[in-house]
């Protein structure tokens, strides 16, 4: 991905110029064109004591004052002319593209033909040749390297309110040293800034951005890493490739993991965590020991289930486990029942994947959501209870649960996903067929009745006394090799299966992982 030109711009770079890391200033209200910190402010929070003042006067040389307007020489009309956008269900606008001026600045305006503009697309200005842009005011997402391979972008300032930023969003920006994040910002991608010098240079080992976003370790002196209590969210592959750590310190401060924060360190084996999270992804620690070489039945982080690893038939939770995660049980060929405790709100996307021989589930009076995906393909389940606390019930969520008759669903109910009970993928036609089995819902909520009259399903009254058949007797069969914990283990090293769009897409536990590592300076 590295241009001839972004090669060209890294030889051409001053040996004395280093970055500057700016915060930005909280009683400072962002306006439609935002000025850079200045070189006092910038110096004053970011330059380490031991900085020279040499030093630190070479690396004020490389910040460029970004202008507040647009030059006189461009006028909006010009910049419009270079803009491609597309409006958003929400009425607002995303820029997907911009076509090369001779502008050395380009500042994105607030609205276009009244509309505000709010996002700034995937590769929307890849390979753009200005030194600086002005975001507007009003933006709240940057995409997928939508500045990456910038040549000449020297520094930029993602406006207060701006929440999320992509893949490579500025990855390979040659002479990019300037960066200010504000605390709105609770996503940055994976290699966001790598490439740049803004993050080559950068003087700590934990390099925390925006709303305490871990986005890089880059420590390698110690085997017990502690997290600093800065740090709310840990990034995706914030912390991976370091096969000297042995264990790490999660401070009470963390509240989110995202996929892949500790990838690819095969010695990780311990971790000490608050007692509860948000959100941890899925994939958020896979290929440690601590994942891999687990002796435990139920792998837990905080309140988190993050994985079964036993081989049990009947398999009850433990109590106290606030959310089944993200593929905890997918693909176990031996598990014919689960029973989930009071405790237990969530059930996470693709939690039971594929449990072909799963046959009753309870699931706890207090479940709020199941996830897309959660029971996708148990074709042996005959018998479902929730609880009286279900709001949602993700896409997918019951599809290919062939055996499934009778579904007593709760008043709280308020959302049902596409799909998420009464079909079956067809591989012969490639599409979602409705089931054979002759499915009721037993429901008084507007959301189930929606459903059921959409989709042609058979829908009856909630009686009072549900769920009062017999439980099945669970029926076994006969496998020539039951799946051991490693093998199950190893199935949740990637995050199988998508539907989506009516298509069947199949998507390795890596699929979204791009195969080249962070580099660390």
């Amino acid at each position: 991905m590295l241009s001839a030109i972004g090669i060209i711009g890294i030889l051409l770079l001053p040996l004395t110029a280093m970055p500057v890391f700016a915060e930005p200033d909280a009683e400072t209200t962002a306006p439609a064109a935002v000025a850079e910190p200045t070189e006092t402010d910038a110096a004053a929070d970011t330059v380490p004591a031991e900085t020279t003042a040499a030093a630190a006067a070479a690396a004020a040389e490389t910040t460029t004052e970004v202008p507040t307007t647009t030059p006189a020489t461009t006028t909006t009309r010009d910049i419009l002319e270079s803009l491609s956008y597309e409006e958003l269900d929400d009425g607002t606008l995303r820029i997907t593209g911009f076509f090369w001026t001779d502008e050395d600045v380009v500042t994105i305006p607030d609205s276009i033909d009244g509309k505000t503009v709010t996002e700034i697309g995937s590769y929307a200005f890849q390979y753009c040749y200005a030194d600086a842009v002005n975001l507007p005011a009003s933006l709240r997402s940057i995409g997928d390297e939508a500045f990456a391979g910038n040549a000449y972008l020297q520094s930029v300032t993602i406006p207060e309110g701006c929440t999320s930023i992509g893949y490579c969003a500025f990855a390979e920006c040659d002479v990019l040293n300037t960066v200010v994040v504000p605390e709105t910002v609770t996503y940055i991608g994976y290699m966001a800034f790598d490439m740049t010098p803004f993050y080559v240079y950068h003087p700590d080992d934990f390099i925390v951005l925006g709303g305490g976003v871990l986005y890089a370790y880059r420590g390698s002196d110690t085997a017990d890493v502690v997290i600093p209590d800065t740090v709310k969210i840990i990034g995706p592959y914030a912390c991976s490739d370091h096969s000297e750590i042995t264990s790490v310190t999660i401070p009470d401060s963390v509240t989110t993991i995202y996929d892949c924060a500790f990838d690819n360190c095969t010695n990780l084996s311990a971790f000490t965590a608050p007692a509860t999270f948000e959100k941890v992804d899925g994939a958020a620690l896979v290929n440690t020991a601590w994942y891999n070489e687990t002796e435990e039945d139920f792998l837990m982080l905080g309140d988190y289930l993050i994985a079964y690893c036993g081989e049990e038939t009947a398999v009850t939770v433990p109590d106290g486990v606030r959310v089944v995660n993200d593929s905890a049980f997918e693909g176990n060929a031996a598990i014919t029942t689960l029973i989930l405790p009071d405790s237990v709100e969530k059930v996470g996307r693709a939690a039971c994947y594929r449990c072909t021989s799963l046959q009753v589930v309870t699931l706890g009076e207090n479940v709020q959501s199941i996830g897309e995906l959660a029971f996708y393909g148990c074709e042996t389940l005959r018998y479902l209870r929730v609880g009286h606390q279900l709001q949602t019930i993700g896409d997918f969520a019951f599809a290919g649960c062939t055996d499934l008759e009778s579904v007593y669903l709760p008043d709280s109910l308020t959302a049902i996903g596409s799909k998420a009970f009464g079909y079956q993928w067809n591989l012969e036609t490639s599409q979602y067929e409705k089931t054979e089995t002759a499915l009721t819902l037993y429901a008084n909520a507007e959301a189930a009745r929606t459903y059921a009259e959409a989709e042609g399903i058979a829908i009856e009254p909630l009686p009072e006394a549900e769920n009062t058949e017999t439980i099945p007797e669970v029926t076994t069969t006969e496998m020539t090799t039951l799946p051991s914990a490693a093998d199950s283990l190893g199935s949740r090293s990637w995050i199988p299966a998508a539907l989506l769009g009516g298509g069947l897409v199949v998507i390795g536990g890596g699929a979204w992982i791009i195969g080249k590592r962070k580099k660390k300076s």
